[in-house]
């Protein structure tokens, strides 16, 4: 007879004990939020009351309410659990109420959280809450391929065994942790991972997935999340929230590409914050790795498309925009691609500071896309504070002649660079 999920809940919040495949191998699962069915899980696992069980969970969300989590392991974990990979994460437990969880060998108690890849374990989870979930075995005994197996293990102690078939080959999960945010593998699972990888000719592959891994890097849904989760309770998606210093000046490049260009004026002025924004991760994956090697902490990286800037950076918020060698978009008819077209330079307008003198800074080697650029800035109230057709040749200022990679091979070919800012 097949249960289903609501009668395995039911037998599972009675406190009793349940033999199943997990989505590595057969566990012996237990409600990890009722005390009584964690210690009878310990007395019938045979195992000391100090090690802790690996705890599945539905959703990182859940893992949130149970323990604090720095935004940084957020995100973190929210990229690993995406995965296809089976991966338990032991963390420290701080702020767990349910103490009778935490692995407390060590002077700092750790749990271990898995969120499972097989979505009806999952949807099971949700109805049944957190469960630990340790292999289905006796200590220094090889983990049950089998309900067979594991009834010889248990017998009577467990109310309920749920066949799943033969398990010979499964693996158990993989084991990491962290330290100083950088992933530490506690047991392999003989797979590739993205933290792992080593570069090689699938290099774009590979700074897809490592952008996901940096800290200060966000897809767009993560970043909204991020300034909602460190905004002020009266001040929603306020960038001057918990992780900003109040009225910390905040820079933008648009169109960042590499964003080297916005790391080399972050490492210039470390109190200001910098936000660079492209659609591509695999170009912002440059700029994030050139930024951990300095140690930068004012500057983000954000995958997303540039209509959603007002989105992405708070209104009137932003001091300057940098807008460095767009693409030029040379049919007319696809002009109004162009980062500098009207229809930008409204939404430029709204991020902008009202209460400082903000600004747009605008470089490019294209002329004639500079001289249809200064049209749509003053065509659209927009005031020229500084403007050259031959930037390295000028006074202007120092961080405007900083060179991206472009830049660098247009003044290679002896091209001029055009420059502006605008208030």
């Amino acid at each position: 007879m097949t249960l289903s999920a609501d009668e395995i809940a039911k037998i599972l919040a009675r406190g009793d004990l349940v033999v199943m495949r997990s989505d590595t191998v057969y566990g012996i699962f237990a409600s990890a939020l009722d005390k009584r069915a964690v210690e009878k899980l310990h007395s019938v696992r045979e195992r000391d009351q100090k090690s802790g069980f690996i705890v599945l969970v539905d959703s990182v969300k859940t893992v949130v309410r149970l323990v604090r989590l720095s935004d940084e392991i957020l995100k973190r974990l929210t990229v690993i659990w995406r995965g296809d990979s089976p991966t338990s994460v032991i963390l420290p437990a701080e702020g767990l109420k349910e103490t009778w969880l935490a692995d407390t060998r060590e002077s700092k108690p750790r749990i271990c959280f898995r969120v499972p890849t097989d979505k009806k374990l999952q949807q099971l989870l949700v109805k049944t809450g957190p469960l630990c979930a340790p292999s289905a075995n006796l200590p220094d005994e090889p983990p049950a391929c089998n309900i067979a197996e594991a009834k010889e293990y248990f017998g009577d102690a467990v109310s309920l065994y749920i066949d799943g078939g033969g398990c010979d080959n499964a693996v158990p999960s993989r084991i990491i942790t962290f330290e100083n945010n950088r992933v530490k593998v506690i047991r392999p699972d003989g797979r590739n991972h993205p933290e792992d990888f080593i570069i090689t000719r699938r290099r774009k592959l590979y700074k897809f997935a490592h952008f996901d891994e940096y800290p200060t890097c966000f897809q767009f849904d993560e970043w909204k999340t991020f300034l909602a989760r460190n905004a002020p309770a009266k001040e929603n998606h306020s960038l001057q929230g918990r992780f900003l210093q109040k009225g910390r000046e905040i820079v933008v490049e648009i169109g960042a590409g590499s964003a080297l260009f916005s790391v080399e004026l972050a490492r210039r002025h470390p109190k200001k914050l910098f936000i660079a924004v492209d659609i591509k991760s695999d170009r912002l994956y440059q700029g994030a790795c050139a930024a951990a090697k300095l140690d930068l902490e004012n500057i983000y990286f954000i995958r997303a498309d540039i209509a959603q800037i007002t989105e992405i950076i708070p209104p009137h918020s932003a001091s300057e925009i940098w807008l460095t060698f767009p693409d030029p978009w040379p049919p007319k008819s696809d002009a109004r691609h162009r980062l500098t077209a009207p229809r930008y330079l409204k939404l430029y307008r709204e991020i902008l500071a009202r209460n400082v003198p903000a600004k747009i800074h605008f470089k490019t080697d294209n002329l004639s896309l500079f001289e249809w650029s200064l049209e749509q800035f003053t065509a659209n109230g927009w005031k020229i504070e500084f403007i050259t057709r031959d930037l390295h040749s000028s006074d202007a200022p120092d961080d405007a002649k900083i060179t991206t990679s472009y830049e660098q091979k247009f003044i290679a070919q002896r091209l001029k660079i055009n420059y502006a800012r605008f208030h």
